[in-house]
């Protein structure tokens, strides 16, 4: 069977953690290998294990990739805690370190630029939910408020054809509206990252059946963690019982803010 590296993450020299040796089927143990003052965190892979006997990467065991998965996020977390870290995606094998080397020759100077920006910074990923019925429905009773004096002296009848007077365009009005408190979050968040991205917004089917409206990375210092954190449940007790749920999870290693570097693919 062909042998290739599989590919963690780059690291700063001298800070890697030291790693047990654990593996997981198909990887072996996690070592290191410098190219200056760039490591780079491998295993040896059997590249059947990787890309597949038929060499499609998309018809692996789901089992065996999420286990992958799982170690790859474990280890790329580990040296984060440590070093600044440029995170591989998932997958990323050479065919040996003659082909890494030269990736790291190339691009040398991109990545020391980046792991000097990424030491002390954790990404953190920010979705915006809506719940549209509860949206139209907290917006029809401002609507309601306002307009209680003039319904009061209507009888039934009429206060009823006026209430859905005031329903009408609530649809478009409240998608509207919920988006610009999204934007007012972004600006606030963004005045405590170092960089920030719109990912793209997921699929329902991806969500839950929730509708995504917003999905953010964002690149936070991790002295300004506590403060980021505070804003995110300012900007979401601001939209309490709106319809507007804004969801974080991290910290993450920096996988939305990384350069992309060619590479010779394994074979």
């Amino acid at each position: 069977m062909s042998r290739g590296l599989y590919l963690f993450c780059l690291a700063r020299s001298g800070l890697v953690p030291s790693f047990e040796g654990r593996v997981i089927d198909g990887l072996g143990p996690v070592t290191l290998r410098s190219y200056r003052d760039i490591a780079a965190v491998l295993s040896e892979v059997c590249l059947e294990y990787v890309i597949g006997a038929d060499g499609e990467t998309g018809r692996q065991d789901p089992a065996r990739t999420l286990r992958r998965a799982l170690r790859h996020e474990e280890v790329v977390e580990k040296v984060m805690s440590s070093s600044g870290v440029l995170p591989a995606r998932l997958d990323t094998v050479f065919s040996g370190w003659e082909s890494l080397e030269q990736v790291l020759r190339a691009h040398h100077e991109i990545i020391s630029r980046f792991l000097d920006l990424a030491a002390g910074c954790d990404e953190w990923a920010v979705k915006a939910f809506l719940d549209r019925a509860r949206a139209k429905e907290a917006l029809f009773a401002g609507k309601l408020a306002q307009e209680e004096h003039n319904l009061a002296a209507s009888s039934p009848g009429l206060r009823y054809l006026q209430e859905q007077r005031l329903r009408k365009g609530l649809e478009n009005e409240a998608s509207q509206n919920m988006r610009e408190a999204c934007l007012e979050a972004e600006v606030r968040l963004r005045g405590h990252a170092k960089d920030f991205r719109r990912r793209d917004v997921l699929c329902p089917e991806a969500c839950g059946e929730r509708e995504m409206i917003m999905n953010w990375a964002f690149w936070v210092p991790r002295k300004n963690t506590d403060a980021f954190r505070e804003c995110l449940e300012d900007a979401s007790g601001a939209q309490a019982g709106g319809g507007l749920v804004l969801e974080c999870t991290g910290p993450w290693p920096p996988y939305s803010f990384s350069p992309r570097l060619e590479k010779e693919a394994a074979p």
